[in-house]
């Protein structure tokens, strides 16, 4: 093909529009778009997407001149628009729409008025801007834009990447290379390739996708396992233009990707160059597994095998814990409702609901490194996690043994706030971190959480004072792991409440005989003091989650 204008798409539009052919000023056009970071040789990540118009009406020697080619919008950064890009497309679609439609122009040379149309052929791009610009899914399992659903793909494991594999159905019936089974993958090819799908069936499937809604926080379901895997991931707002499902071809891939692409891995292969070479030994390993090549397995033992080689070899120096730990746990997991560590006794939440003492409540708290500004200084900070206790487990190295709890952890941008006075409050309900649970016994910090009465399903953290005693054993008790708090709680003076005017009441020490249970809503317990809010709601019940923390020794 010499020109765009030897094209199928070309001629169809000849055939199916004659009016607007009859007019050779009417304006054949190509929409190309692709990201760029404008700052590379900063080292900042940063991603400007420029969307050109190319005018196909010039001879091939000029229609891709820089003179020609105009820039409709510039997308700015500093991440890409990904999905949501029809967002900053609907002006120029709706200039295309107008442009289809025809505007009435002057012609200087021929010194006449006539309508100009215009239409656009196609876009150009790489195949991640072609999953945007045409609202197909370009990863996964059907990431082939031609096959849609009949995409034959499959999940290398040791190389951890998804192929695309059958390309020898595109083979006319009788070509020998469907039947070379060690030159590809083992198989005979005897399917058929399938027919691409025009534009209006491509319409008509994804009609159901009208609803979608733009933007960054918009999240896509995730595919259920029995469900048919999605192949579209939006209806694409070409769709606007009236005569877009009429066009063969849609959308096209610059040939700079795919020339620069095959090239290096093709050379990088067959050079061997370091970083661009495709012979790993992860790869010869899918080859050994698929049945091809076998002779290229790798004979170097793989990073389990040296490691276990290095453990089964007496002289090195590795601790004994390491060798155990190596061994893993035993698979029969013993678990606990409760648990002492260090004198301090961890119930699940189970066990807490049927109790007067909460032991349930833990939080952890961790180092955190952040990188700010371009200029990339390095601050050291604190966060804690909060979480409720769901179930303790005990996992036996038979050497030594490793509790461990699993938790109900809450979630840090929406379960986690601090009040007017300065307190943490969580809300148990909002829950994150579901893929990792688990966490060291030894790691947490016991804490208590306490219904927040000013807002509904928030609690307040209370964190205990530490503890320098340590767990003592009698004969009796041997083997426990239950710590029993008081029943009651005694407190020998309280100040009269009515006698005092100030809007928060700070106790302090053992002055609190002569309180006034009915006006105080929430007791929050710090190592020294306790800060109580006043409001008409019955004291008693209040403390009933406390019960025993007063009197406990420092």
């Amino acid at each position: 093909m010499r020109h765009p204008a030897d094209s199928k798409t070309w001629k169809d539009v000849d055939q199916k529009w004659p009016d607007f052919a009859s007019e050779t000023r009417n304006l054949r056009l190509a929409l190309s778009s692709d990201g760029f970071n404008p700052f590379h040789g900063n080292r900042t990540d940063y991603s400007s997407w420029p969307v050109l118009l190319s005018i196909y009406n010039l001879p091939s020697w000029l229609c891709m001149k820089r003179r020609y080619i105009m820039l409709c919008l510039l997308i700015s950064g500093p991440t890409e628009p990904g999905n949501d890009i029809d967002v900053f497309l609907q002006p120029l679609i709706e200039d295309l729409q107008e442009l289809w439609r025809g505007k009435q122009m002057y012609d200087a040379y021929k010194k006449e008025s006539f309508m100009l149309r215009g239409i656009l052929l196609w876009t150009i791009s790489d195949y991640p801007a072609l999953g945007n610009l045409s609202g197909n899914v370009i990863k996964g399992y059907n990431a082939c834009t031609i096959c849609i659903d009949e995409t034959k793909a499959t999940r290398l494991v040791n190389y951890r990447k998804t192929v695309i594999m059958r390309h020898r159905r595109w083979f006319p019936r009788n070509h020998p290379y469907r039947r070379q089974k060690s030159a590809f993958d083992n198989t005979v090819e005897k399917g058929v390739a399938p027919v691409p799908l025009t534009g209006e069936e491509v319409f008509q499937r994804v009609q159901h996708l009208r609803a979608h809604v733009f933007g960054k926080k918009q999240r896509q379901p995730r595919w259920k396992k029995g469900e048919p895997r999605p192949v579209w991931k939006k209806v694409s707002i070409f769709f606007q233009l009236e005569y877009w499902e009429f066009l063969p071809v849609r959308h096209v891939l610059d040939v700079m990707h795919i020339e620069k692409n095959i090239c290096e891995a093709l050379l990088g292969t067959l050079l061997n160059i370091p970083g661009k070479t495709k012979d790993r030994e992860s790869v010869r390993l899918d080859m050994a597994e698929m049945g091809i090549r076998t002779e290229l397995r790798p004979k170097t033992p793989g990073n389990k095998e040296k490691i276990e080689s290095e453990l089964l070899d007496g002289h090195n120096n590795i601790p004994e814990e390491i060798r155990w730990i190596a061994e893993g746990p035993n698979k029969n997991v013993p678990t606990f409702s409760g648990y002492r560590i260090n004198g301090v006794t961890f119930n699940t939440k189970e066990r807490d609901d049927t109790r007067q003492v909460q032991c349930s409540g833990v939080c952890v708290v961790t180092d955190i490194m952040l990188i700010q500004g371009k200029e990339k200084n390095i601050e050291h900070t604190s966060q804690t996690y909060y979480g409720v206790i769901t179930s303790i487990w005990e996992l036996d190295y038979n050497k030594f043994r490793v509790p461990i709890f699993r938790c109900n952890w809450v979630d840090m941008n929406r379960g986690v706030k601090v009040d007017d006075l300065g307190y943490t409050i969580i809300n148990l309900n909002k829950l994150g971190f579901v893929n990792d649970p688990f966490v060291l016994g030894k790691h947490v910090k016991q804490v208590c959480y306490i219904d927040d009465p000013l807002e509904k399903h928030w609690y307040v953290v209370l964190k205990l004072p530490e503890k320098n005693w340590y767990e003592q054993c009698d004969d009796e008790n041997d083997g426990s792991v239950e710590i029993e708090l008081e029943n009651e709680l005694h407190l020998p003076m309280f100040p009269n409440v009515d006698e005092l005017d100030e809007e928060k009441l700070v106790i302090c020490g053992t002055k609190m005989n002569g309180f006034n249970s009915h006006d105080v809503t929430n007791v929050i317990i710090e190592p020294d003091f306790i800060v109580a809010r006043f409001c008409p709601i019955p004291w008693k019940s209040l403390f009933d989650c406390i019960i025993g923390f007063m009197d406990m020794p420092n």
